[in-house]
């Protein structure tokens, strides 16, 4: 099996989770196995959970295995389903800007947030027993139970609770196209990501306080799960190159770190592709030109003719060796 990838590592842009539904998909086609994308996903993640030791949640599996061209994905982690929410107005982009300062998650910092989230539910639940989740609770009764949770519980409820209506209120802008709004969603999940959660860089915040200062960005927030990576931008798609040169120029003198920027679109989940449409991708992609002598030869007759030749005398001998 070969591995090639364009996505970050340790970006924050689930490449551990796109590895993991590639390679699903793979092992489907070889064993002759039909999976939903919602299974194939909630299979990878419990891989994450019981061979990696990382208690992630659902949406990386899930957007990797479900996605869709042209939509964004509105997650019912409850449910385990998926609603698509349609982003294909080619008069907005999204730019995701790296900020080069490594993601990982290998120590206890998500884990430790899972727990206290988890002890906030409990301490919610010993007045307003209906809390099954932190999605079924209101600010108001986090607020009430302040004294309670302690300081650091306290803002890990506050920034999910906070930030479940900010996921339902952006579908709303998006369907309504009203960017602007969606914009001040994407700064709002970032402050609090950042205060609340605590999971932002110095770096982060850097490339996003630059980006809220350039004409044509609606909003900008980090992305992933946070200690680093990438953020992502909602702009105005005709100022798309202005923004990111900005951000190169000024990540730059103020971090001396150099950043890495594209213009992105929702694209497909993971799927089998047929040949021409690997010569499609190659096509879009100029910049990621294959020059491999591979990509011919695997085309010419002479080389299927070979294999299957090889493959028809390995067989024989295995069956001789076997009688």
């Amino acid at each position: 099996m070969a591995i090639v990838s364009d996505v970050p590592l340790g970006g924050g842009l689930s490449s551990s989770a796109s590895l993991e539904i590639a390679v699903s998909v793979f092992l489907e086609q070889l064993l002759k196995v039909e999976m939903t994308p919602e299974d194939r996903a909630l299979l990878c993640q419990a891989a994450e959970h019981n061979f990696a030791h990382m208690p992630c949640g659902i949406m990386d599996q899930f957007i990797s295995s479900c996605g869709q061209k042209g939509s964004l994905l509105l997650i019912d982690c409850r449910s385990n389903k998926g609603e698509l929410v349609s982003m294909n107005d080619p008069s907005v982009s999204i730019i995701v800007c790296n900020s080069n300062n490594k993601h990982q998650l290998t120590g206890s910092e998500y884990p430790d947030r899972v727990k206290q989230c988890k002890d906030a539910v409990t301490i919610l639940q010993a007045k307003y027993p209906e809390v099954k989740a932190l999605r079924d609770a209101t600010i108001e009764q986090v607020e009430s139970m302040k004294e309670e949770m302690g300081d650091v519980v306290y803002r890990r409820a506050l920034h999910v609770v906070s930030e479940c209506q900010r996921c339902l209120d952006c579908k709303e802008a998006l369907v309504a196209k009203d960017y602007k709004r969606a914009g001040q969603l994407l700064y709002q999940s970032h402050e609090s990501l950042k205060n609340n959660f605590e999971v932002s860089t110095p770096e982060i915040d850097t490339l996003v306080e630059i980006a809220s200062h350039q004409d044509g960005v609606y909003g900008a927030r980090i992305t992933g799960g946070g200690f680093g990576g990438c953020i992502v931008c909602l702009v105005d798609s005709v100022k798309a190159d202005e923004v990111i040169k900005a951000l190169e120029k000024q990540y730059k003198e103020k971090t001396g770190i150099e950043c890495t920027c594209f213009v992105t679109s929702p694209s497909q989940g993971a799927r089998v592709l047929k040949a021409y449409e690997v010569d499609e991708v190659v096509k879009a992609a100029p910049t990621c030109e294959c020059k491999c002598p591979m990509k011919k030869l695997v085309k010419s007759v002479p080389f299927w003719v070979g294999l299957a030749t090889t493959a028809a005398a390995v067989s024989y001998f295995v069956m001789r060796r076997k009688n």
